[in-house]
């Protein structure tokens, strides 16, 4: 059996993608919402709609995986480039040991040349890894998951006396929220806090003043993150943002969605990832704190001196990882693929990774 990597066209290939997302989505993501998530997803993305291919078989023309890109724009060394993200990819269980999800993965990368996406990237599952080499992917770095907690609950077990673990419970967090108190006086006396659901003018503001000279950050525009964070519509997302000059404007921002009382940080961005990062960090710790979060939980690739900022501000380095790959346009200079496939070049957490 041969496969064929083809456009999506909705009239002959939605009912075919709409049961193999049903497969592929997550069990606990209600079936209602997959359209609203299709439209947000593939439609209204201020970048523009989404690319779709999908993979047919030869003897019958049906489609049995598919495979999608988002345009993304990005920053590489104070030039914007336009790229794409990898998303939705998924074949039918059928056809997982034969040529499918090459074959569809390869058309969406060979398209991506002529609509003018530099390159793509994304972070496939462990399984899906070897497909993208096979196309021609890069395998660029994997992200690290750090995590810093904010209250111990049922971390702390005392076999032998188990009535003596709530009391030690409460004398750890006192020591967890006077840490944070300790590193706010130190980092975040200057500024103060703001909680907001909808980006403003102040964070285009704030994007334009700090928007990266050097290295690959994905843009951050008042759009694309209304689009992103916003507008998404399987999980409710907050911005907490560093403020000074009485509110008037932002030195950083972070996006973050609380998951089993965890806080995920999404999205982070600031005037500089050194002490102003600190104090966003350490101003939101305190914060997620009062609102009853256990953690912070984070996953970034990038630099290995921000890895080694969290550890002073409280982080904890998890195991596990997800590796990033690109595919480049061949006609790409040689001085800006050198920067997207070194992983020191990057500043990207989990807003990137899961769509």
């Amino acid at each position: 059996m041969a496969y064929l990597g083809v456009p999506y066209r909705p009239e002959q290939h939605r009912a075919a993608l709409d049961a193999l997302w049903r497969e592929a989505f997550d069990p606990k993501v209600d079936a209602a919402r997959i359209p609203a998530r299709t439209k947000w997803l593939y439609e209204d993305n201020p970048e523009g709609p989404a690319t779709t291919f999908v993979v047919t078989t030869d003897d019958t023309g049906d489609a049995v995986g598919c495979a999608t890109y988002l345009p993304r724009a990005v920053v590489v060394q104070g030039e914007r480039v336009r790229s794409g993200v990898l998303c939705d990819f998924a074949v039918d269980k059928h056809h997982r040991i034969a040529g499918a999800a090459i074959a569809v993965q390869r058309a969406l990368a060979k398209s991506s040349w002529a609509s003018g996406h530099r390159f793509l990237y994304g972070f496939p599952n462990a399984a899906s890894v070897a497909v993208c080499k096979r196309v021609g992917y890069k395998a660029v770095g994997a992200t690290a998951t750090w995590v810093k907690p904010l209250r111990s609950g049922a971390k702390i077990k005392i076999a032998r006396a188990p009535f003596a673990e709530k009391p030690a419970a409460a004398v750890v967090d006192v020591g967890l929220a006077v840490f944070d108190q300790a590193l706010r006086g130190v980092f975040g006396r200057h500024f103060d806090g703001e909680e907001v659901t909808t980006p403003d003018a102040r964070f285009d503001r704030l994007w334009e003043r700090a928007r990266p000279k050097l290295g690959v950050s994905g843009e951050r525009t008042r759009a694309y993150l209304a689009w992103r964070y916003e507008g998404f519509t399987t999980a409710r997302h907050r911005f907490y943002c560093l403020t000074r000059d009485g509110g008037r404007e932002i030195a950083g921002y972070a996006a973050y969605s609380i998951d089993d009382g965890r806080a995920i940080l999404q999205d982070l961005f600031a005037e500089d990832y050194e002490e102003t990062t600190d104090a966003l960090l350490t101003r939101l710790s305190v914060h997620l704190r009062g609102e009853g979060a256990t953690a912070v939980v984070l996953s970034f690739l990038g630099s290995p001196h921000f890895g080694d900022r969290l550890k002073r501000l409280g982080f904890f380095k998890r195991l596990g990882d997800r590796v990033m790959v690109v595919y480049i346009d061949p006609s790409l200079d040689e001085a800006t693929r050198r920067t997207v496939l070194d992983p020191a070049s990057w500043f990207i957490l989990d807003g990137e990774l899961d769509i």
